[in-house]
């Protein structure tokens, strides 16, 4: 069955993914540059404009607090004027505030334009769910959103690398102006290439494009929208499972620290190695991952949670084990690949849930309550003692991905298991449960 189906993928031709994919992958790629980045940059700020730490703290959390908030428009938007306009709406913004960063270098003007680009930001996760969900047959949706999801570990890779240099070589205002004219770049290459969907991309081969439609078929198109979907407990549990999983990277994010904190009497090029290394095997995982979660009969929910599990395992390891740098080095890397290795099996996942039109609200609504586990995670932390406790601090946050993970795995159990390629998603409700928004059964 998969051979049949890989040969059929290979005779309809693979725009969706060459020209879909690829765009999507580097405007996801620009954003989370710019997101890794920004914190490099920030003392240099701090230090040209002349603001204290707090000033800088606030700058800093700006473009969260606008990342939030469009996180359910964003998925309206895409949803009632089509994806192709939200993202080159958002494109256009964001290159704009970009070089307006330079332009208008003063403190609160910054803020504000921080504030703009999370915004924007916000919406493209969500348009991005309508477009998977528009453009890739259900067998496809794990690879597809890996493909997207792979951007935010070679982000942190990228800026890790270039920041400095750049920076360092000239000044701060060029890493601004380089991510700005990448956006406008996108803008103009989607703005040609681009379209909502098979039906509407005139480029598209009818070979492909009856491949998509016919590999759609076993979903439904329409369903409950806005409010239909916040009556349903799954959008909910949804929702909760991410926000303990974002909670858990905030454990990583503690760890990595500490991690080259202990790398002091090692040379400077290792330490570059250790920052860079788990990031790398995390594109590694997710893209295996991703693989097995569309060939496999096995539900996807299985493929986000398994992953997560063993991170979640090796968080808690970290907090109890101390056997030297090596071994917790090793358990950090574990960790990482946990962490992110489920996560476009995940988005897939959540996507495959609900019918397509609910896909960038869904999608929004449960990245919204993610990125509250970025609020939580700290919040937790303080409750048992503070950061400077890294040992219970790990436990705790380790603690919050084994129970995401239990609570994927009890939802995947109740599904029926199917053949990789036929029908629906493994894991999927029927579809009278998706169409029905008076149904209230997870």
């Amino acid at each position: 069955m998969a051979t049949t189906a890989t040969r059929a993928q290979t005779q309809v031709g693979r725009a969706r993914w060459y020209r879909i994919g690829v765009m999507l992958f580097l405007i996801y790629l620009i954003t989370f540059v710019d997101q890794s980045s920004f914190p490099i940059v920030t003392p240099l700020i701090s230090t040209d404009l002349q603001i204290t730490a707090a000033a800088a703290g606030v700058l800093l959390s700006a473009f969260f607090w606008g990342y939030v908030i469009t996180q359910i428009p964003g998925g309206i938007l895409a949803t009632r004027f089509g994806p192709k306009r939200v993202i080159l709406a958002s494109l256009a913004i964001w290159g704009l505030c970009a070089i307006l960063c330079v332009i208008v270098p003063n403190y609160g003007a910054l803020v504000s334009i921080r504030f703009a680009m999370g915004l924007v930001g916000g919406a493209l996760w969500p348009t991005f769910a309508v477009i998977v969900a528009n453009w890739y047959p259900m067998r496809e949706r794990g690879r597809a959103a890996t493909f997207t999801m792979i951007s935010i570990p070679l982000a942190a890779v990228i800026a890790s690398l270039c920041s400095g240099i750049l920076t360092q070589a000239v000044t701060w205002y060029w890493m601004f102006i380089s991510l700005g004219l990448a956006a406008f770049v996108m803008a103009i290459l989607f703005a040609v290439f681009g379209a909502d969907s098979p039906e509407t991309d005139r480029r598209l081969s009818e070979a492909e494009r009856n491949y998509i439609l016919a590999g759609r078929l076993s979903e439904s198109a329409t369903g409950p929208f806005v409010g239909g979907v916040f009556r349903r407990p799954m959008a909910w549990i949804l929702g909760g499972i991410f926000l303990l999983w974002q909670s858990a990277f905030y454990g990583m994010a503690l760890w990595m620290p500490s991690m080259i904190a202990q790398a002091s009497g090692i040379s400077v090029a290792t330490v570059g190695l250790v920052s860079i290394a788990p990031f790398v095997i995390a594109v590694i995982a997710m893209l295996l991952n991703s693989l097995l979660s569309d060939k496999t009969p096995w539900g996807r929910g299985w493929h986000a949670a398994v992953p997560l599990l063993i991170g979640g395992a090796a968080l808690l390891a970290g907090g109890y084990i101390h056997g030297g740098f090596s071994v917790e080095l090793l358990l950090l890397y574990v960790a990482v690949a946990g962490l992110y290795a489920g996560l476009g099996s995940w988005w897939a996942w959540v996507i495959d849930n609900f019918s397509r039109n609910s896909s960038g609200v869904v999608s929004g609504f449960v990245n919204f309550c993610g990125n509250l586990g970025l609020v939580f995670g700290p919040i937790l932390i303080s409750v048992v003692g503070g950061a400077a406790q890294l040992s219970s601090s790990l436990f705790v946050l380790g603690g919050c991905a084994l129970t995401a993970a239990i609570v994927m795995i009890a939802l995947s159990s109740r599904r029926n298991i199917r053949p990789a390629g036929d029908g629906p998603a493994p894991d999927v409700p029927a579809e009278s449960r998706e169409c029905d928004p008076s149904n209230t059964n997870v």
